[in-house]
């Protein structure tokens, strides 16, 4: 299957909402704001997701979006990491859709960069191979 290096398509800026959530808090996250922990993703299958939110009218796509929030850790400096429905991101982008529901489940945002990434992997938040 054809991967895509996701870090190629997010951009690294900071999030909007989400960066001043509280653990467990649902917000409002700028899909392009969203930091990957999932390094590889199936072209494919983003392809058929993102053909289908296109056909979906906006009541639908809304509804989808609110029933499937992303798993989301704050880290520092407030950027938000995603860590689930890596694909339904990128698909949502594709298909037009500018913002999704996210569900903070952490916030690292007081560690610094090194300590950060040893407690997502330690975490088994990272998924760093195909």
């Amino acid at each position: 299957m054809t991967t895509l290096l996701f870090t190629l398509i997010f951009s690294f800026s900071h999030a909007d909402s989400c960066s001043h959530a509280k653990k467990g808090d649902t917000c409002q996250v700028t899909i392009v704001d969203l930091h990957p922990t999932q390094f590889n993703l199936g072209q494919h299958e983003i392809d058929e997701r993102s053909a289908k939110f296109s056909r979906m009218s906006d009541k639908k796509l809304k509804e989808h979006i609110a029933a499937n929030p992303a798993p989301v850790v704050i880290g520092p400096r407030q950027q938000i990491y995603i860590l689930d429905h890596h694909h339904l991101a990128r698909a949502l982008s594709v298909a037009g859709v500018v913002e999704m529901n996210a569900v903070i489940e952490d916030d690292l945002s007081s560690l610094n960069v090194h300590d950060f990434w040893v407690s997502m992997k330690s975490a088994d938040r990272l998924f760093l191979e195909d």
